[in-house]
């Protein structure tokens, strides 16, 4: 991982940004489809994508260090089906979600929090000390997700940023995922229980229906 500061592109004062750029870091991934999980009434349906890096196992119920996870969190056409299209998927803004109407396809969920203390959308997390919490370093406020398709492969290209903790937070990720078709059952996947600050992130589908920021 390389961290190197940059300044905000955007109107003055400049601003110091810190960039974590993953390159190819990020080693493995679990895909979950979980249809109109927002009650959008036909606007789009949910993937949960969850990549990391060679230390996180994702076979244990319950997370914990070293390791670095994305959360992503995209949405796409009903006319899709269980199938995750190519395309430029665009972070939507946090401050401008009233409705899960507004999760239109190719828009990515924001990094968000619930009120019990869950997050859900789009994160970074990470940590270096062995058995820890995972830290939620980045959450999405702006950015995009590139999905694209060759065959059976997925190359997903990501470049985030939480303009709130000034970081932003790119790389790359190619696999032939296993996915998982999360209408099928209520089953909690490990990924969805992970840890942060000391509390536990349950990101389970009733916590993912809170409402959104207004």
């Amino acid at each position: 991982m390389t961290l190197k500061d940059v300044k905000d592109a955007g109107d003055p004062p400049a601003q110091d940004y810190t960039e974590v750029d993953l390159g190819n870091e990020l080693t493995q991934g679990y895909f979950e489809f979980d249809g109109d999980i927002y009650k959008t009434g036909g606007v789009s349906n949910n993937w949960l994508i969850c990549l990391a890096d060679s230390r996180v196992d994702f076979t244990k119920q319950n997370l914990v260090g070293p390791g670095k996870i994305l959360m992503l969190e995209l949405n796409t056409a009903h006319s899709d089906g269980k199938a995750l299209p190519a395309g430029t998927f665009n972070v939507l803004n946090p401050m401008e979600i009233t409705a899960a109407a507004s999760l239109t396809p190719f828009t990515v969920v924001p990094g968000l929090a619930a009120e019990d203390g869950s997050i859900y959308g789009t994160w970074y997390l990470a940590t270096d000390t062995q058995g820890g919490d995972f830290q939620p370093l980045c959450a999405a406020q702006k950015g995009t997700v590139s999905v694209k398709k060759t065959g059976d492969t997925y190359t997903i290209d990501f470049d985030i940023t939480d303009d709130d903790f000034k970081i932003s937070v790119k790389g790359s990720y190619t696999v032939k995922p296993y996915i998982h078709d999360g209408t099928a059952d209520t089953t909690s996947v490990s990924t969805r229980t992970t840890a942060a600050s000391g509390k536990a992130l349950n990101i389970h589908k009733s916590a993912r229906r809170q409402a959104f920021r207004k």
